[in-house]
């Protein structure tokens, strides 16, 4: 069975850009497991590109990982385990760890710090 790698905007932009490392890291998964992203990072993307024709290009390849209402509760359960923790997460960060743990993806990001703390979240 093939695991869900979950691609933050940071290595989509990366990706898009001819960066060397995001490419190295999207090959090395690629050819093993499957590559998803969210609707909330699909929107990222798209808002802070010029051109929007390559990035839909690249999404037309990958499954999109909606903002359910499963996600949307544990959503909330995560921004108030954080707030009991006296844990700072942003918005963008909670949807999306809710989102990949909901449909049990691995999250591949650059911005480790972001997602720290959240409890069942698999980042690689």
């Amino acid at each position: 069975m093939m695991v869900k790698i979950c691609l933050d905007s940071d290595i989509i932009i990366d990706f898009l850009e001819g960066r060397k490392a995001a490419i190295e890291k999207l090959k090395h998964y690629i050819e093993k497991e499957e590559i998803v992203t969210t609707s909330v990072v699909m929107f990222e993307v798209l808002a802070s590109v010029r051109s929007i024709a390559p990035v839909l290009r690249f999404m037309g390849n990958l499954e999109i990982l909606g903002f359910d209402e499963q996600s949307a509760e544990l959503a909330s359960k995560i921004y108030r385990d954080g707030m009991k923790e006296g844990i700072r997460l942003s918005t963008r960060a909670i949807i999306n760890a809710a989102i990949c743990i909901r449909n049990d993806a691995f999250l591949l990001t650059k911005n480790r710090n972001e997602y720290a703390g959240i409890k069942g979240l698999k980042v690689v």
